[in-house]
């Protein structure tokens, strides 16, 4: 690895050229620290700053326990007067539907009761 600059940064864009080249791709798992730290043949703490500087630019998404993972790419989402979900779906090229999950009825509870039905009090003596 020739030293152009500081290691971390060699290290970031070796993984972005990775990334690019598609050898990884949205959703694959990044070599771990251990590992990039012996093929770079540096300590974990510049490995640790390549991909925190990754991190930042929105390139990889690092989560503790479980690693770092090239970012999925999202597109944003138009807005305009009134926004509609199916159709931002349909936009995408898909069939937006629904689906009932679970359907409970149960009897509301004394007092919610209250707030959606009259009573009626009568006092003793009027």
């Amino acid at each position: 690895m020739a030293t152009n600059g500081p290691l971390w940064r060699e290290i970031s864009q070796n993984l972005e050229r990775r990334i690019e080249i598609k050898e990884l791709r949205p959703g694959d798992k990044l070599p771990t620290e251990y590992e990039l730290s012996h093929e770079f043949m540096v300590n974990r703490h510049t490995v640790r700053r390549a991909l925190s500087y990754l991190q930042d630019k929105g390139v990889v998404e690092s989560t503790q326990g479980r690693g770092s993972f090239v970012r999925r790419m999202t597109e944003p989402m138009r807005l305009g007067r009134r926004p509609r979900f199916s159709e931002a779906v349909r936009e995408k090229g898909h069939e937006p539907s629904t689906r009932t999950l679970k359907l409970d009825v149960r009897p509301a509870a004394l007092a919610s009761a209250g707030r959606t039905s009259s009573f009626r009090v009568r006092v003793e003596g009027s």
